[in-house]
């Protein structure tokens, strides 16, 4: 519910601010310090891109326009896209961007891009008005609790708005600091990035959520489910026996083999997931459980 309120509330916030500026389309990245950065929120246009890959890119330069909004914490605009690089090759119709900084209870945790698809010069008027707004969607992030949590806790998922990678390492470190025995169910769903190419990025948010749910019902409580890459998920178990690992793993397998059905904005796809997945357990593969992602990845089949 969360995610789905959050989805909602950016995409009406980009929609409105798109018919405000008379721009042609609208993105929000969010930019955490401690993780891989996000798209989550988009125009329907953009569902033809690998946002994904996209929003690694800019997160690997050393200058873009998203970090150019980062480093000043103030509005920024470009009349003209194609003076700049990394606009070349990402097969973007962008042509002229402004870009306003997302700030909440005063930390900046992402972006909001509205983007013409023809050049035109960015009016002062425009910037003005971007900065007096930046507070009042501050304002309405803020009154939105379940949003607040997903865009602005460090350790929950943007996507499914469940527990991520930096909150399974921190559990890690307090199983090893009280010496307690722990497994983990490693699992990759390896054709994902392929079928996002072909279905769009929208539609690839919803097929991960329909593997999320069947994973949920494949564990049946027994763990807690962590997503630690765009497709990668680990079950963390406490105390377990090898052999409930070895059945939980044969469980989920067999629950990926039936087909995914996922529907959204009219659109409908049909799609087998393929996975890959590994076992560990500490003390009993491992003595320090913050390398039991390490090896359970390294012998994952």
């Amino acid at each position: 519910v969360e995610m789905r309120s959050t989805e909602y509330l950016l995409n009406g916030i980009g929609s409105t601010l798109v018919n405000v500026f008379g721009a042609d389309g609208f993105s929000v990245i969010l930019t955490p310090e401690d993780k891989k950065w996000y798209y989550i929120a988009w125009s329907g246009f953009y569902d033809k891109n690998d946002l994904f890959k996209i929003a690694e890119e800019l997160q690997a330069l050393e200058v873009s326009n998203i970090k150019m909004i980062l480093d000043s914490g103030d509005v920024g605009f470009i009349n003209d896209t194609e003076r700049y690089g990394h606009w070349k090759g990402e097969n973007n119709p962008v042509k002229s961007w402004l870009g306003m900084p997302m700030i909440v209870r005063g930390k900046m945790i992402g972006v909001i891009s509205l983007d013409w698809f023809e050049k035109r010069r960015v009016k002062g008027w425009m910037v003005a008005l971007a900065r007096d707004l930046i507070g009042d969607i501050s304002k309405i992030l803020e009154s939105f609790e379940g949003v607040m949590r997903v865009l602005a806790e460090p350790n929950v998922d943007p996507i499914l708005g469940i527990p991520n990678e930096n909150a399974l390492m921190e559990g890690l470190k307090e199983v090893r600091e009280e010496e307690r025995s722990v497994g983990i169910l490693y699992i990759k769903l390896e054709n994902f990035e392929k079928i996002s190419k072909i279905y769009g990025a929208q539609m690839g948010n919803e097929i991960l959520k329909a593997a999320y749910r069947r994973l949920s019902e494949g564990i049946a409580k027994r763990g807690r489910i962590y997503k630690i890459s765009g497709s990668e998920f680990v079950v963390l178990l406490e105390n377990p026996l090898p052999g409930v690992l070895m059945s939980l793993e044969r469980r989920i397998n067999n629950a990926f083999l039936r087909i995914i059905d996922v529907e959204k904005a009219g659109k409908r796809a049909f799609v087998k997931l393929n996975l890959k997945t590994g076992i560990a357990m500490s003390p009993l593969d491992v003595r320090d459980p913050t390398k039991l992602l390490g090896f359970a990845k390294k012998n994952a089949g």
